[in-house]
């Protein structure tokens, strides 16, 4: 099995709590890359998890992947990536 992303998704604000799973694999581009297409894989995760415009933020890398907290007016967004090449 090749390299995904299992990534969880909550969020809070005034209209409620919202929760979300989904799993991201590699493109084609990333997953026929000799050299760096895992590095490429997770460095587009990390993209699109990250606000950068976000006032207060915060980041965490771990071994088995990265969580993004940040604050919002209304509440809170979470978001917990998890790299996994298991077969699932």
């Amino acid at each position: 099995m090749t390299l995904h992303a299992h990534l969880h998704f909550e969020s809070s604000d005034c209209d409620g709590r919202w929760e979300h799973d989904r799993k991201e694999g590699m493109t084609d581009e990333e997953r026929t890359s000799f050299s760096f297409g895992d590095l490429g894989f997770k460095e587009r995760i990390v993209r699109d998890v990250i606000n950068v415009v976000a006032t207060r933020g915060k980041l965490g890398i771990e071994e088995w992947g990265m969580t993004w907290t940040e604050e919002t007016e209304e509440g809170f967004r979470h978001t917990r990536v998890e790299w996994c090449e298991a077969n699932c």
